[in-house]
């Protein structure tokens, strides 16, 4: 039987494992591209604190020979009911992208996320919560690709 978990495991498609092109020779330097949309629970300074932050736990640098960069994007949608906002949606897109020498962005990993939040600071917490996370899992898979064995 562990035979047959191990064989399953080798053989099954895994999610964390790293594109080719994630591969970057200069590989300590990431770029990352921040925009938020007006009206989101996060502004562009409290996202920029957010991925400063997790760009130091990786020891990446945000500037120097850059090949890759990786897209942060927020839009959000207000709800409301009667007039008064209960909510907030927030679809936060990320991706990582090229930069030379031609520029374009990656499909696959994809690490978007959909949010339905209350508009509170609770729920400004989550969302900040979630992407912190996210930014962690996708930093994860680029340092795996780069430095993991």
């Amino acid at each position: 039987m562990r035979l047959l978990l191990f064989a399953l495991l080798l053989v099954s498609p895994m999610s964390s494992i790293a594109e080719q092109w994630m591969k970057n020779r200069n590989a300590n330097v990431l770029i990352p591209v921040i925009k938020v949309q007006d009206g989101c629970p996060l502004s562009t300074a409290e996202m920029q604190s957010i991925v400063d932050g997790e760009w130091l736990r990786a020891r990446l640098k945000t500037s120097g020979n850059a090949v890759l960069s990786f897209q942060i994007k927020l839009m959000c949608l207000d709800v409301t009911v009667d007039g008064e906002k209960i909510a907030v949606v927030t679809n936060a897109n990320f991706r990582f992208g090229k930069i030379m020498p031609q520029a374009m962005l990656y499909k696959n990993p994809d690490y978007d996320k959909l949010l339905l939040t209350a508009s509170t600071d609770n729920g400004k917490r989550t969302v900040e919560i979630t992407l912190r996370d996210t930014i962690a899992e996708a930093l994860t898979e680029y340092l795996q690709a780069n430095f993991g064995s």
